[in-house]
């Protein structure tokens, strides 16, 4: 939470670390793991199947009349 008023900025190059300003603030151990962890998961995107996000949008941006013909869109399992 402190790192949204923190304004510390650093350039790496490698292993190299070049500080411009430092941190306000102390060390968020547990905040930066969660940062580290939720940049490794996928996006939404990434793990879906393209052509099933395709149809649901297809489905999503069809008439009312096309809906009552072909049914409204279901979330597909």
């Amino acid at each position: 939470q402190a790192r949204l008023g923190c304004r510390s900025r650093a350039i790496t190059e490698g292993h190299r670390i070049m500080v411009m300003r430092s941190h306000c603030h102390q060390p968020d151990l547990a905040g930066l793991e969660a940062l580290r962890q939720r940049e490794r998961l996928p996006t939404t995107a990434q793990q879906e199947d393209p052509e099933k996000i395709q149809v649901q949008l297809c489905f999503k941006t069809c008439s009312p009349e096309s809906q009552q013909i072909y049914g409204k869109s279901q979330p597909l399992v």
